[in-house]
């Protein structure tokens, strides 16, 4: 007895491999190996989304999710598998496929769906770019707020039966992609608005911030003078996320367009920008260099930017192992009170006087009670435990450093958690050279009697052509693979990046 359900509305998918039915005419046996890997793939992606194959139908899938939410990010995550897989093989084993999503009307009947619903979201797959996702309006209406989901407009087209048209819009796999697309419209219609962005920078989330950030970048033109503001905060938040080729193209852009516009903080912003991607890329003299340009061009003013680029020259003298000559020029400092950089300077003046005074634990205290009362970034407070755990390992206090280390390392997770990009949430931890920093586990021998700020770490006298990689592998102390998640920990880091899980072995 054939059931027939009522019509409902689901979020529709075809897939469809690339090339397939040529390949089946050179190398049928080839064809069905890949076939073989490419249904293994999709099928146990699908195990993390809650959705359902309807049937195979040749080298493709139909497939319906009563979720959009779920059926894009399921299309993300196989993207994403396959083009990890095809980095592990040869061009002639390469698999690439389309995907198109509708969300629309469907009747089941006998296990399978039909309806218009159907009939568009088949008609999209074959207009997906090679290796890519299109969706149809309905879907992207559902997306468009979602943080790690990343979008613009395609292209139109007619479904077959249709008097109107539908405009589609290309899912990209990876932020860093459609950040990076020089084709993104503009919409010139609305008003350039950057409030969004910073309501999301302000609850830590920096991707989407960023996602918001270039939206609002869009509607700007080439030409227009708020172009400096907007760029110089993608700028901060790529930076944040450890993103910082694209940061320097950022930049060089801003100076050969815009330089005469600047005014003088911005000038600033972008030379404090340039210290602090050079000093992640092991550039250390060059980022020096930017601080100082900085500082020059802030003398006798009040900025919170003077005290950000004091606190990079702090680990610039660390790596390079001139930490007396840093104590000179704290004095630079701004006065501006009751801001994450004003804090984390008190830390490391905190720091100075331990090295040249006899600091007690009680003063210590103060600054731990202070940065509990005050702070309210997590961000902010992995760096000031940071800092604290220094202090302590000055005037040998050796557990209490290690107390203060591992409460460093429980706030920079929780502040990498509320990002909502998976691969940025990597990369806050991995690309960032003080971020590697404070995930580093101490281990003491405690015959020792006296420690200095170098005992804390090695110091990097980077090469200044060479890109530094991690600075915390120890050999075989650590899981090649988070046991908990599966992160491939190949820079060795003592506690997981991605769920915190302890890799020590």
């Amino acid at each position: 007895m054939i059931r027939q359900k009522s019509s409902r509305k689901v979020a529709i998918m075809f897939t469809d491999m690339v090339g397939y039915s040529k390949l089946t005419g050179k190398d049928q046996k080839l064809a069905l190996e890949l076939l073989k890997e490419h249904d293994s793939i999709l099928e146990y992606a699908l195990k993390f989304h809650n959705g359902k194959i309807i049937k195979h139908i040749g080298d493709a899938i139909f497939a319906e999710f009563e979720n959009v939410s779920e059926a894009v990010h399921y299309a993300v995550n196989i993207q994403n598998d396959i083009k990890k897989r095809n980095s592990l093989n040869t061009k002639d084993r390469e698999i690439l496929i389309r995907i198109g999503i509708h969300y629309g009307e469907v009747i089941e009947k006998n296990n399978d769906i039909y309806g218009d619903g159907v009939n568009i979201a088949s008609q999209i797959e074959p207009l997906a770019p090679h290796g890519g996702i299109a969706v149809s309006e309905e879907i992207q209406k559902a997306i468009q707020g979602e943080g790690d989901l990343y979008s613009k407009k395609y292209k139109t087209f007619k479904p077959k039966g249709a008097t109107k048209t539908v405009q589609l819009y290309q899912v990209f796999i990876h932020i860093m992609d459609w950040v990076e697309d020089t084709s993104l419209p503009h919409q010139n219609e609305l008003e350039y608005d950057i409030s969004t962005a910073k309501a999301l920078l302000e609850k830590g989330d920096y991707s989407s911030a960023l996602k918001s950030a270039k939206i609002a970048n869009s509607n700007l033109s080439k030409e227009d003078p708020k172009q400096i503001e907007s760029k110089l905060f993608i700028a901060f938040l790529l930076n944040k996320l450890g993103q910082f080729d694209i940061i320097l193209q950022i930049l060089n852009d801003l100076e050969n367009n815009f330089v005469s516009s600047f005014s003088l903080i911005q000038k600033a912003n972008l030379h404090k920008l340039y210290a602090e991607v050079y000093f992640n890329r092991g550039k250390l003299k060059q980022s020096r260099r930017e601080c100082e340009i900085t500082i020059e061009l802030l003398e006798g003013k009040q900025s919170e930017i003077i005290d950000e680029v004091l606190y990079l020259l702090f680990h610039i003298h660390i790596k390079s192992d001139e930490i007396n000559r840093y104590s000179q020029l704290i004095s630079k400092r701004s006065s501006i009170k009751n801001t994450p950089s004003y804090l984390l300077i008190n830390g490391i003046d905190l720091i100075i006087n331990c090295e040249q005074t006899n600091v007690g634990i009680p003063r210590l205290e103060a600054y731990y009670k202070n940065v509990k009362k005050t702070c309210k970034s997590a961000l902010c407070c992995a760096h000031a435990y940071w800092l604290m755990s220094k202090a302590y390992l000055l005037i040998n206090e050796k557990d209490l450093c290690l107390e203060a280390q591992e409460e460093a390392q429980t706030y920079l997770l929780q502040a990498k958690d509320k990002i909502s990009d998976f691969d940025m949430r990597t990369d806050f931890i991995k690309k960032v050279i003080i971020h590697q920093d404070i995930m580093k586990d101490l281990h003491f021998d405690y015959s020792d009697d006296e420690f200095e700020l170098d005992d804390f770490g090695e110091g990097m006298d980077f090469d200044e052509d060479e890109q530094p990689t991690s600075s915390t592998k120890e050999s075989n102390s650590c899981f090649q693979f988070c046991p908990n998640c599966g992160f491939n920990n190949s820079d060795q880091f003592q506690f997981c990046p991605n769920c915190g899980c302890n890799l020590s072995t």
